[in-house]
């Protein structure tokens, strides 16, 4: 298995469902270090060797230790495949990780094409032309931009009396507004 562990330094461990199983609880102190020692050895190398005397090697233990702690109950956690234990429970978050990995590459791939497509369609491009001309003049002062003082240097705010009246929208109080336009004159 084409495996690099090393972007997924964690695995998951339900306390609970550790505790209510009889195997775990029914361990000595020696074989729940012994079968902790295994299990974070399997994820980090995959597996680690059957043979008690290349296991003890392996994890620095004595070989006495590692006799004694590897009885059936430790056993029944792992599986022997060529010689070697491996966990299938870590197998198989191992590869529920990689399909989550390839699900979430092939997610991003998708948006980033309908993303550069989006430009290049003409399902992008707004369908149909304007309706009618603008309403109203384009060159409107707001009137809450006038303060009470009508008078700024140079320039003088002034009623257009050449035009008609239009109407407005006051920001300032939320509310349309009627009257005459008002324009700022170069003195």
């Amino acid at each position: 298995m084409d495996q690099n562990r090393d972007n997924l330094p964690w695995f998951p461990m339900f306390a609970s469902n550790l505790i209510a199983d009889k195997r775990y609880r029914l361990m000595t102190p020696l074989e729940r270090a012994l079968w902790i020692s295994i299990l974070l050895e399997c994820w980090s190398n995959n597996s680690v060797p059957a043979d008690p005397v290349a296991l003890a090697q392996w994890l620095g233990w004595s070989v006495e230790d590692v006799k004694a702690g590897l009885t059936e109950r430790v056993l029944s956690f792992f599986k022997e495949v060529n010689g070697e234990l491996i966990s299938p429970q870590l197998e198989d978050h191992w590869k529920k990780h990689l399909a989550r990995i390839k699900k979430q590459s092939e997610g991003g791939i998708k948006g980033a094409n309908r993303r550069y497509n989006k430009g290049l369609t003409d399902e992008s491009q707004p369908i149909g032309q304007p309706i009618g001309q603008p309403i109203g003049p384009l060159n409107t002062i707001k009137s809450n931009t006038l303060k009470s003082n009508s008078l700024i240097q140079d320039k003088e705010l002034v009623v257009d009396s050449g035009l008609e009246e239009c109407e407005e929208f006051d920001a300032a109080s939320n509310k349309q507004v009627s009257g005459p336009r008002v324009i700022e004159v170069e003195l």
